[in-house]
């Protein structure tokens, strides 16, 4: 009998409303500590973000463009749902811990764009290498999408 009241009290626990969003806020949190016990690296502010980059593209996105980003770029697609503001689009790609690739719909139908968007400022090199990834992407999408130049060597 001991097991089965200890279930049931689990259950009515798991089914319970969880607290409003402000009560998370409001919670006290320990400060960040590295894995040798110091004080982490200095986080950019959270302020808004930066378009590192932009693409273009012309697509009806049918499920095999769907599949390309999704497989190619490893992007979360939701075009079956309202964004909530004009700042999300129906497709997310994580590049990093402070950045990522936005799709956004452009203004003319099936046209589209990808925007590299981040908090922070990634090195040159990285951001060159994130274009040219997507672009090569995208062209498998759309050919007419221009691959980046190339960066000019250092001496």
């Amino acid at each position: 009998m001991g097991v089965l009241t200890a279930a049931r009290t689990v259950l009515q626990e798991a089914h319970e409303p969880l607290p409003a969003a402000d009560a998370f806020a409001t919670r006290p949190r320990a400060p960040s500590r590295s894995v040798a016990g110091g004080p982490t690296a200095a986080r950019p502010a959270n302020g808004p973000s930066t378009v590192l980059f932009s693409i273009t593209f012309h697509a009806a996105m049918t499920a095999r463009e769907r599949e390309l980003l999704r497989s190619q770029l490893n992007m979360t697609l939701h075009f079956d749902r309202k964004a909530a503001s004009a700042l999300q689009g129906p497709g997310f790609a994580r590049l990093d811990f402070f950045s990522g690739l936005l799709l956004l719909a452009a203004g003319a139908e099936d046209e589209w764009v990808v925007e590299c968007r981040s908090s922070h400022r990634p090195a040159s090199e990285v951001v060159h290498r994130w274009q040219v990834e997507t672009a090569s992407v995208l062209q498998l999408v759309d050919r007419s999408v221009p691959m980046p130049a190339p960066l000019p060597r250092r001496s």
